[in-house]
């Protein structure tokens, strides 16, 4: 097969082959960008295909055709083959820190990343061990017998586990007053984590019978018994679907104050009778608060009525599961055949990737900051930092005139949103200060290290309850530097870039600022928009959840909102199936914002530098821009892929590569595209919104 799927073999296996015949090699000679990996490239066009017919075919038609999705990924896009590049890159580095483990500094980045590397991929001591390293937990469930002993176990769970089933007690900034810390009840861990939205598929379902499955295949290499695996496989899913049923759909999140529920702690408590949150907060070691936010207001009641339909047994026989589904990873690989099958039946990829793979997904929950520094001190530099700054202060500006102009906003609003936007705070590639992680111990036991590092995650998180706010750079999940994504925070009005996306193919300074600005460019207007879009908006310039808007500008922005959800309603992204438009509304204008941002910078760029202001290859800057957006977005994907996108917040790269593009005026004349054609879409129902 061509390209990425070639006997060049550009995956991080291939980088663990040259490493075992001798050296390290560089990953990026094993893990090249090029046209088959969607660095802009004209040769993936396809110029048979009139552009105002289907542009997506036009930009991309040739890669599409010519490309196809591996069996070991549910899509193929810029960003997977960005990860994958990353994934070689790390590997190496994690080679390089599991060799020099042992001599390293006690401590350092480079003795406990190499050391966690080393005691995960120590198959045979993992296998050797079995489930002995969960006895004594799993006897800690199995003495629970009644709802204090409950409510003193999920609190011993959150302190040095992680997030545990039924409910969750976390601190975060309020909402309303992002200078503050505010303890949230939240709902607590369900096993089918992002793809929750099965739960609520009928009892005839496939991927909710494949999730049974897998329960039951957790519990038999755990060494249940078939008849006790039979009956309690069916019934963790219901409890499970039941819990699922208080939860706060996608479209209700769209407005924030959906979450915003402020109460007495004891108010809170009235809510759920049958457990004492007190004891909770006893073994977390914290305080009982004044005030607490019940972020699912219908949670804490379908948790009631459960344990009401459930016996305690059954809340016994999900606390066991989960435990063990939790410590799956770092376990016996016998744990790998029920993963393996269920991953087959949710995302249509039925193989898992290399050991030397999923240990990087550990390490970023675990350690993301010391892995992310090994990482970036050797794939990231001062100079990249600098172009992108640049490119987001052109962007930003670009967006400040917008607002300043636009017609539809009244005086009042306007100021405010002018005032966010000059307060608006990013970072790109890395902090300014990585997190210490010097005192936790990190050695040759897996089970013991994931512990020990949730725990001091965990310890980080509630000393903050009752000191000042204070950002913590690049730390979040989606906020690594590791991690291939740039995000907005509400809550700090700003975003950060991470030093993985700064990279071809969506970051190329050798390219022309028209692709650099309409690939990268367009992520960071994206991400500026988030700040006013549906959810966004609701926040102020300090970041606090108020209402800065009059009524005639929130009705105008609602009603432009509102045709971003029926277009995309419309769209299919499998045959007969639509999108939910309602809940992709923030996403869906971030886009418009991002494409329309991007190119609104470009053109004040060639402006200022108009010896830049040429075609290249018979196409102009304009063109180039559209272009470079849409071949961005171009993706292969399973259909279990795009099924669960149905229900995301995130549509198809299918959707993004084109969609936007309809509600900027330019890129109809960029390729002279007239009512008529397919691509058309009349002006009256284009966002008139940033």
């Amino acid at each position: 097969m061509p390209g990425y799927f070639s006997a060049k073999l550009h995956t991080a296996t291939a980088v663990v082959a040259l490493i075992a015949m001798g050296g390290i090699a560089t990953a990026d000679e094993v893990y090249e960008i090029g046209p088959d990996q969607l660095a802009f490239s004209l040769s993936n066009m396809d110029p048979s295909v009139d552009p105002g017919s289907d542009f997506l075919k036009y930009a991309a038609g040739s890669w599409l055709a010519r490309v196809d999705r591996p069996d070991n990924l549910p899509s193929v896009g810029v960003f997977s083959y960005i990860q994958e590049r990353v994934k070689a890159r790390l590997l190496v580095t994690l080679q390089e820190a599991s060799k020099a483990a042992d001599s390293a500094e006690k401590g350092s980045p480079t003795q406990q990343v190499g050391a966690f590397y080393n005691a995960y991929l120590d198959i045979e001591a993992r296998n050797a061990a079995g489930m002995a390293p969960l006895q004594e937990e799993l006897a800690a469930i199995a003495a629970i017998d009644d709802y204090d002993a409950l409510a003193r176990y999920l609190g011993h769970w959150t302190k040095g586990i992680g997030v545990p089933p039924l409910i969750a007690m976390a601190p975060s900034p309020d909402l309303a007053d992002a200078t503050k810390i505010t303890l949230y009840s939240v709902s607590g861990e369900l096993g089918l984590g992002d793809q929750a939205a099965i739960y609520a598929e009928g009892d005839g379902s496939a991927k909710k019978q494949a999730y049974q499955d897998y329960i039951a295949g957790i519990l038999t290499v755990a060494g249940y018994a078939p008849d006790r695996i039979d009956a309690i496989s069916p019934t963790i899913v219901a409890l499970e679907s039941d819990l699922y049923g208080g939860l706060l759909t996608a479209e209700d999140k769209v407005d924030p104050r959906a979450v915003y529920n402020p109460m007495t702690f004891d108010e809170l408590n009235a809510l759920i009778p049958q457990i004492n949150l007190n004891l909770v907060l006893d073994e977390v070691g914290i305080e009982k608060p004044e005030g607490v936010i019940n972020y699912e207001p219908r949670y804490l009641q379908a948790l009631s009525a459960a344990l009401d339909e459930y016996s305690m047994q059954d809340i016994r026989d999900l606390l066991s599961f989960m435990l063990i589904k939790t410590f799956a990873d770092v376990l016996s690989t016998d744990f790998e055949d029920p993963k393996r099958a269920l991953s087959e039946a949710l995302t249509g990829v039925a193989v898992l990737p290399p050991r030397e793979e999923q240990v990087q997904e550990l390490l970023a929950g675990l350690m993301g900051h010391p892995t992310s520094q090994l990482y970036t001190e050797a794939y990231f530099d001062a100079e990249t930092r600098t172009e992108a700054l640049g490119m987001i202060e052109q962007i930003k500006g670009a967006f400040r005139q917008r607002i300043a102009n636009r017609e539809w906003l009244s005086e009042e609003t306007r100021v405010e949103a002018l005032r966010k936007i000059d307060n608006l705070y990013y970072r790109v590639g890395t902090p300014d200060e990585w997190l210490d992680y010097s005192s936790v111990e990190v050695g040759n036991d897996p089970v013991a290290n994931l512990i020990n590092l949730t725990a001091f995650g965990n310890a980080l998180e509630y000393a903050k309850i009752g000191k000042p706010v204070v950002h913590v750079q690049f730390n979040g999940a989606r906020t690594l530097p590791i991690a291939i994504n740039a995000q907005y925070d509400p809550q700090i009005n700003g975003f950060e870039v991470t030093a993985a996306i700064t990279q071809p193919a969506a970051f190329d300074p050798t390219l022309d600022a028209a692709v650099n600005f309409c690939r990268l460019g367009g992520i960071i207007g994206h991400e500026m928009t988030h700040g006013f879009d549906a959810t966004g908006r609701r926040y102020d310039a300090a970041g606090n959840l108020r209402n800065w808007w009059t009524d005639a500008d929130t009705t105008y922005f609602e009603g432009e909102a509102q045709k971003l959800a029926e277009q995309a309603s419309r769209y299919e992204a499998l045959p007969g199936k639509t999108m939910n438009g309602a809940a992709m509304i923030g996403e869906n204008m971030a886009d418009v914002g991002g494409i329309t941002l991007a190119h609104a910078a470009l053109v004040e760029f060639l402006e200022e530098n108009p010896d830049e202001n040429v075609e290249i290859d018979g196409f102009t800057p304009a063109q180039r821009c559209f272009l470079s957006w849409t071949q961005m977005w171009a993706e292969q994907n399973s259909e279990a892929q795009l099924s669960f996108q149905l229900t995301s917040t995130h549509p198809p790269g299918s959707y993004r590569a084109i969609a936007p593009l309809q509600h900027v005026d330019a890129f109809y004349e960029a390729f002279d595209i007239q009512e008529g054609d397919a691509m058309w879409l009349a002006p009256e129902k284009r966002l008139n919104a940033w």
